[in-house]
């Protein structure tokens, strides 16, 4: 059996380093291809190089007897961009990594990959058009949480002086790794109004929907039991209205509201949820800058069991606090300390607690 584990591990170890080597590969490829002087035709370049050290309280998000330890994280972002004539192509690339310091905790090692391209094309001075097909990647060495997700979308964007509306649709997918069978292809409508009645003032709102079809059969339930109905594949219809408004002046202060509801026809997974975000930047002293950010959620399950993988990957459905201090060093450099509260979500009856520090430095390009 240790034998089985420890093979178990390595295999684990090699795919990390495999998926890490070709990432790396993908990315200097495309630096490369954008800054060559013979191919080189970017018009906006930007990039960044963020890592550090942090302090986990709860390594592998348990609600009962969690772990702490220390990590080394890193992020990178990479976004080149060009115009062609009335249209633009931007690509953007950001990947991250944890890896725990104690070998304890090193099944919650996680790469984590984000890649997006995106065109814009402006038919009339009022009226554009765009395309993006995207991709996240997320694998720990130990896959508990593990998904990849991703897909392709077209919209419209239409501009009235101060107002812009935007109209788009896409057909998407969700790959759950530790359980096939809880994927999902999602076919999505959005509907977005931005309003900028001054420079410093910006309100926005909208809709969405997405009609989740899943791989595997629906759950219901027989007096007292819940049972799987064969031949019956499970649908789910989720709604989403938020508004927000942001003002940037001396300092920036973001609020928002969203009130989500999903429906399905497979027992456990029929939601109401409220969210209320907050956050401020505020500058300080000695050219340090301040950010804190607020994450509120109340949710109502018309069933007493949530029995769908794909609403507690990450940290989407918790109440949160991020408090940061950053100062920069020259045009370049900068240092970051921030500190994470994680806790359950209002409404749901089970204990969650999380807390992390994160040193960090960053070079930006």
């Amino acid at each position: 059996m240790n034998g089985y584990l420890a093979r178990s591990n390595e295999h684990c170890v090699c795919e990390l380093v495999k998926i890490g080597n070709s990432l790396s590969s993908i990315l200097l490829f495309v630096l490369l291809l954008f800054l060559l002087p013979e191919n080189g035709w970017a018009d906006e370049l930007k990039a960044s190089l963020r890592t550090g050290i942090e302090y986990d309280d709860n390594v592998n998000r348990e609600s009962t007897a969690p772990s702490a330890g220390f990590l080394a994280r890193y992020f990178g972002t990479l976004r080149v961009s060009q115009p062609f004539s009335r249209s633009r192509i931007t690509f953007n690339a950001k990947h991250g990594g944890k890896f725990f310091i104690e070998n304890q905790n090193a099944k919650a090692d996680t790469l984590v990959t984000l890649l997006s391209l995106g065109l814009q094309h402006q038919l009339i001075a009022e009226l554009g058009m765009d395309a993006t097909i995207d991709m996240k990647d997320r694998t720990e060495r130990v896959p508990l949480r593990d998904y990849n997700r991703g897909g392709v979308g077209l919209g419209a964007t239409l501009t009235l002086g101060k107002m812009r509306l935007r109209a788009g649709g896409a057909y998407r997918y969700f790959a759950f790794k530790p359980n096939p069978t809880a994927g999902s292809s999602n076919i999505e409508a959005k509907l977005n109004a931005v309003w900028t009645p001054s420079e410093r003032l910006t309100l926005s709102g909208g809709y969405n929907f997405t009609q989740r079809f899943f791989e595997n059969d629906r759950f219901i339930q027989d007096g007292n039991e819940i049972k799987v109905d064969e031949g019956s594949v499970r649908r789910d219809d989720f709604h989403s209205i938020f508004v927000q408004g942001r003002y940037a002046a001396s300092f920036i202060a973001t609020v928002s509201y969203a009130l989500s509801l999903n429906t399905s026809n497979s027992f456990g997974q029929k939601l109401l949820r409220h969210g209320i975000n907050a956050s401020a930047t505020v500058p300080l002293p000695w050219d340090f800058f301040a950010t804190l950010k607020l994450e509120l959620q109340r949710t109502t399950y018309e069933d007493p069991v949530l029995i769908d993988a794909s609403f507690i990957v990450d940290e989407d459905n918790r109440n949160a606090i991020v408090a940061s201090f950053a100062r920069s060093f020259g045009e370049q450099w900068e240092a970051e300390l921030r500190y994470s509260l994680f806790l359950q979500e209002f409404g749901v009856g089970e204990d969650y607690n999380r807390q992390t520090v994160f040193l960090a430095f960053a070079f930006l390009y």
